[in-house]
């Protein structure tokens, strides 16, 4: 497939089995780098995600291990994060929330210095050309379920350098088998009712569906399958279809949160990607206080503009979230940041109308 270059792809099931696969990569390498360890390896990974990363983990019987953030960032905190690391650490999993760039020259040199492996988290980052050539000895993956940048609702992949020595298991190869003309057509029926869901006028009626868009709990993963074959084969579609959305918003948000950076509001995307680079999956930002960013999600309520809290916990918090997590203490920038933490939808169909609404609705909570 043309947008991964020379680098080797293993498609899976879902993200979350890719990232599995990544972690088992990951394992296998740190058995034969350190024979005479036979406790549990231990993953290393934020304190503030998507409770599929601890699935991931503990689906290959390893240990989570939770770092800091970096106050007010989405990125790691590199103190915290070396003294997690240990000699059990196989891998450390760097996570691209929201689709910014956060695997930084500083983490690659501790994670060298550590002699461990990096996963570089990508599922809700658009796999960009930029994306593509930076790919050194990293494991990325890639989720295209629901929600994801690039979506065929179902899916994930590991994208590693074409110089690299690591072998990632594979499932069997679902690029060879054939699809009947029912499994074509039933991705596409759940990908236009998907879509039509997603709207802004019609997005209402799913909290009355049986279905759980956008909610946030662990889910223990069970087992490894293929892609879909039939939703393989929309993947380039999709991919150059979303090179070459515009996010307009972009700039409205940015003018908006750069007005407001006196009174304590953080604009994570011209932190973490000044230059405009990257395409978002969400636009970030930090409120000044729980109570402001709470009541801005309040008062939006009903206008359809999409304000989210993301996750709105570190994962010790996150619903049936295992013991071992639980248990972990939860570091201080990563509560901050939970607590803060807002996000905006940057999709076609947010107009400047809309970044008016949302200033208007600030305007109480400062």
């Amino acid at each position: 497939m043309t947008w991964f270059g020379k680098n080797p792809v293993n498609f899976y099931g879902s993200g979350t089995q890719a990232l599995a696969s990544a972690i088992s990569a990951c394992i296998k390498s740190f058995r034969l780098r350190s024979p005479a360890i036979k406790t549990p390896p231990e993953i290393v990974l934020p304190a503030y995600g998507c409770p599929s990363l601890v699935s991931a983990v503990l689906y290959n019987n390893a240990i989570p291990v939770l770092a800091d953030l970096a106050e007010n960032q989405i990125g790691y905190d590199l103190v915290s994060l070396e003294n997690k690391i240990s000699e059990h650490t196989a891998a450390i999993i760097v996570v691209d929330l929201f689709g910014l760039p956060t695997l930084t020259p500083g983490l690659r040199g501790l994670a060298e210095k550590a002699g461990c492996q990096i996963i570089h988290d990508c599922a809700q980052a658009f796999f960009s050309a930029s994306r593509q050539n930076a790919i050194k000895n990293e494991l990325v993956t890639l989720s295209f379920g629901r929600g994801k940048p690039v979506s065929i609702l179902t899916g994930g992949a590991v994208v590693t350098a074409a110089t690299s020595t690591v072998q990632v298991p594979t499932t069997e190869d679902s690029t060879t088998t054939n699809a009947t003309a029912l499994d074509h057509l039933l991705v596409l029926l759940r990908t236009s009712v998907y879509n039509a869901l997603v709207k802004p006028h019609l997005y209402g009626i799913t909290h009355y569906l049986p279905i759980a868009l956008g909610s946030t709990r662990y889910d223990r993963l069970l087992n490894l399958h293929p892609i879909s074959p039939a939703a393989l084969k929309l993947l380039s579609t999709n991919f150059n279809h979303v090179s070459t959305l515009e996010q307009s918003a972009r700039k409205h948000y940015r003018a908006l949160f750069h007005s407001l950076t006196n009174r304590g509001w953080v604009d994570l995307c011209e932190i973490h990607d000044p230059n405009h680079r990257e395409t978002l999956l969400r636009y970030a930002v930090l409120a000044p206080s729980k109570t402001a960013r709470n009541d801005l999600i309040t008062g939006s309520a009903g206008t359809k503009l999409g304000l989210t809290a993301m996750y709105n916990n570190t994962l010790p918090h996150i619903q049936n979230i295992p013991t071992i997590v639980r248990n972990q203490a939860t570091p201080p920038n990563s509560l901050n940041f939970a607590n803060r933490l807002l996000t905006l939808p940057i999709h076609s169909d947010v107009t400047q109308s809309m970044v008016q609404q949302i200033a208007e609705l600030v305007e109480p909570t400062i």
